[in-house]
């Protein structure tokens, strides 16, 4: 299976900016998505999942295996979650 997806960056959880777009992705197992920016909340919105021999439409398969986002610490910009 392989996941096609885009991911957004926020700062207010009202107004989102498009940070990756994989939206074309093929690639099938672990993917690691290089993100830049500096925004408090980010969202996945998956589009398709697709099997690998024959492309077609795998829904059966939704869910996540696993989702991480790592950040430096920028200490004077650090304000706590509600």
């Amino acid at each position: 299976m392989y996941y096609q997806y885009k991911v957004y960056g926020s700062n207010n959880n009202e107004n989102w900016v498009e940070i990756a777009d994989e939206s074309q992705n093929t690639w099938a197992g672990f993917k690691s998505t290089p993100l830049k920016g500096k925004f408090r909340y980010v969202r996945l919105s998956v589009s398709a999942i697709k099997r690998v021999n024959d492309n077609s439409n795998g829904n059966w398969a939704n869910g996540l295996v696993e989702v991480q986002v790592y950040a430096k610490n920028d200490k004077e910009n650090v304000t706590k979650a509600e």
